[in-house]
Formats: structure tokens, sequence, C-alpha cells
């Protein structure tokens, strides 16, 4: 997730390849007079034809501090002839690449995850290329739409990054409300289904998810926005102030719905969280009420219980002559009235024992330490 820096191409070996075996879309914007002028084409290329060649060279006639390090950015095919993007040769160019990820989910199961990745090449000549990897079919179908009715500066290397991310910022703002839907769902039918817990726990998971990729996506927009300024005083030629303007406050308009749509992210986990307390409190509350229920029995049978028990003891005989109280009586509460203050006590003092003991031991774990360090 990388903006690129100006650079000037030579006829350097690569090296480095990186081949990708995915069908992608290709979009071209250039000014050739084979294509409308201003206007956007668009071709679909299998890459598994196809490798990405980085290759590194030094320019003896770029000034020290501006690009003397430089980088060629080019793709060609293993078929001779057929090449993906021309060779710049030794003029000036800009090459950026960056990558978004996005979790699109339906339900708490049904789920998916994109890996978009834009490469962009840029020459003097006004020629404009994106390869765009992995988007879902309403990227496509949404940018193609945009771009085939849109005017562009071909003189401005970053005139095709405005468009991308416009769609981008849909696709998130699509998947951080799909997932508050789902929040909603589950907030209206909690007290008709039941709390859910594994589906919470996996909308919570997804919740996660995106609100890391919205903070990357904001790093990476940063990064490309850090560029501009720069790659724009390299230029052989002064872009209008207006447009520069323009395009840094459009960039910046970008970047702001992404961050209002990270605190919307979070504020659907915070509701998430909020429903799985609520979830567990609702458990509490069914037990309590159990428990209460059981109490309320257990004291209405209690006095039976107890009148029962005494009266079954050998203190008491029936007979057809009557019943009779034994001299001995005083016996059995001299035993249960002792033995309930005494159980009584020990349950009051217990916490403050157990107290006790933990600082007790806690001071004799720390005085042979002491003892060492002395």
């Amino acid at each position: 997730m990388a903006a690129g820096l100006p650079t000037t191409t030579s006829n350097t070996s690569p090296a480095r390849e990186i081949h990708f075996c995915l069908d992608s879309r290709f979009f071209v914007k250039s000014t050739d007079s084979a294509m409308t002028e201003g206007k956007w084409g668009l071709d679909t290329l299998d890459l598994s034809k196809n490798c990405l060649t980085i290759a590194a060279c030094k320019d003896p006639e770029c000034p020290p501090g501006k690009g003397s390090e430089t980088r060629r950015l080019s793709v060609r095919s293993q078929n001779p002839g057929k090449g993906l993007l021309p060779e710049v040769g030794d003029r000036t160019c800009t090459g950026t690449w960056f990558r978004c990820l996005i979790k699109d989910v339906d339900n708490a199961a049904d789920y998916r995850w994109y890996e978009m990745t834009f490469f962009t090449q840029w020459d003097i000549r006004g020629h404009c290329r994106v390869l765009c990897i992995d988007m879902p079919d309403r990227f496509l179908y949404d940018l193609q739409a945009i771009l085939a009715g849109s005017s562009f500066e071909p003189r401005d290397p970053f005139s095709m990054h405005i468009a991308i991310f416009d769609q981008v910022v849909k696709l998130y703002d699509r998947s951080v409300w799909r997932l508050r839907d789902s929040i909603r769902r589950i907030e209206k039918n909690r007290h008709i289904a039941g709390p859910d817990f594994e589906g919470m726990n996996d909308m919570s998971r997804h919740s996660s998810h995106i609100a890391e990729v919205l903070e990357v996506t904001i790093q990476t927009l940063g990064s490309i926005q850090e560029q501009q300024p720069p790659v724009y005083e390299a230029l052989p030629f002064v872009l209008d102030k207006t447009y520069k303007a323009q395009t840094r406050e459009y960039v910046k308009f970008q970047l702001q719905i992404i961050n209002n749509l990270l605190r919307r992210s979070k504020s659907n986990h915070e509701r998430l969280k909020s429903e799985i307390s609520a979830a567990y409190n609702m458990i509490v509350m069914q037990d309590s009420s159990a428990m209460k229920s059981i109490a309320f029995l257990t004291m209405l049978f209690l006095p039976a219980t107890f009148v029962a028990a005494v009266f079954s003891t050998t203190f008491f005989e029936f007979d057809e002559r009557g019943w009779k109280i034994s001299n001995s009586m005083w016996i059995y509460w001299a035993v249960t009235i002792p033995a309930t203050i005494l159980v009584w006590v020990g349950w009051t003092s217990f916490p403050s024992l157990l107290r006790l003991w933990k600082r007790l031991e806690e001071k004799s774990r720390r005085e042979p330490s002491l003892n060492r360090t002395v």
C-alpha cells in the first residue's frame, strides 16, 4: 500500500518478476489517436499470460534529492510483440500501486473478501493506465459507467485515482451499512427469537475486520495524498494552481468520508457489544426469576417441614390414650440453639477470615524475598 515516486525508465534488465494467475480488468485512459480523446477504454486480460516486471536503475541526469533512485513499472506479455504496457523510454513517468481490502457481509455466516489491488502508470505524453485486480462486479460496472462520460487532465499523474477511490468509498459504505442492517435485525428480533450468541460473535468479528481495513485504507489514501505535492513539483510543466487545489481538497473529502465510515463501523461494534451484554443480562434475569420462584416455594414449605421434623423426634409419643412430651425435651433446644448461632457466626465471619488468611500468606511470601535482598 504505497504511492509511487516520479520515475524515469531505462533499458535496465529486470531485477525481479511477479506472476499473477487471475483474470483481471484493465482500464486504459489515454490521448492516443486510436482512442477517443479524454475517454476511458476497457479491456479484459488473462494475467496468467502476463507478468509484472519491476526494475531498479539510476539515472545520472536526475538532480540529487529528486528521484536519483528511479524505478520502472511495466507489464510484459510472454508472447513477443504483445506487451501490455509500452516502454516509456527515457521519458519521465509516475507509477503507483495500492491495495484495498473489502469484506462484504450478507449475514453472520455468509461473507466474501475482495483483495482489490491497483497498479497505475502515467507518462509525460499523457498516457494513463490502471490495472485493477480482484474487483467485485459492482465495482467494474459502476467505474466503467463513470469513466465513460468523464473528462480528465492528461498531465496529472493522479487523474485516475479520483474515480477509483470514489468507487472504493462506495464499496466501504455498502459494507459498513450492510453490517449495520444485520445488527439492527438482531436488535429487533431480540425478544422474538432469543439471543443468538454464535451469530453475534460472528458479527463482532466482521465488525472488527471492517474497522481494521478502513484504518489501513485511511493510511493508504493519506500516503497518496502526501505524494501529490512532490510529484507535482517534479513535473517538467506547471499544472494550474486551482486544479491542484481542487484535487487536494477532493482527496481530503474522500479521506473524511472514510474516517466517517470508520466511526460508523466502530459504532456498529459498540452496538453489537451492547447487544451481547443485553443478551447475557436477559439470561441472568431469567435465572434470577427462577431462583426467586425456588426460594419462594422453599419458604412456603419451610414451616411445615420444621414442624414435621420436630414432632417426628422421640421426644413425642402418640398412642390411644393421647400424646406425651419427654422430660428431656430441653436437650433438643440446648443443642439446636447453639448450633444455629455457631453456623450464623461462621457464615458472617468467613469472608473476613479469608481476607486475613490471604494477607498473611502474601506477607509470608514477601518476607523471604526481603531476607534475600538484605
